[in-house]
């Protein structure tokens, strides 16, 4: 007896084609969310599960090391004010 992987069973590569197309959306989401007010945009990114809850400052700097499309001078201003 053999098991046939019907329209709606996708196969592991379609499956993998859409775990990388839905965690690339997340990401334009979230460096969109940042760029435009990055100091409100922690809990968005923490509820797309791009950052730790609660914060930790490796997981905003593994988010500001590795998410594309993120506005550098943003990013720079953002490190340069203070946060308590």
């Amino acid at each position: 007896e053999t098991l046939e992987q019907g329209p709606s069973t996708p196969s592991s590569g379609e499956t993998e084609l859409r775990r990388k197309k839905e965690q690339k959306r997340r990401l334009t989401i979230a460096a969109r969310t940042f760029n435009s007010e990055p100091s409100k945009s922690t809990g968005a990114l923490q509820s797309l599960g791009l950052l730790s809850n609660p914060l930790t400052p490796e997981s905003m700097a593994e988010f500001l090391r590795h998410t594309p499309g993120l506005d550098m001078n943003i990013v720079g201003e953002f490190l340069g004010k203070r946060h308590d």
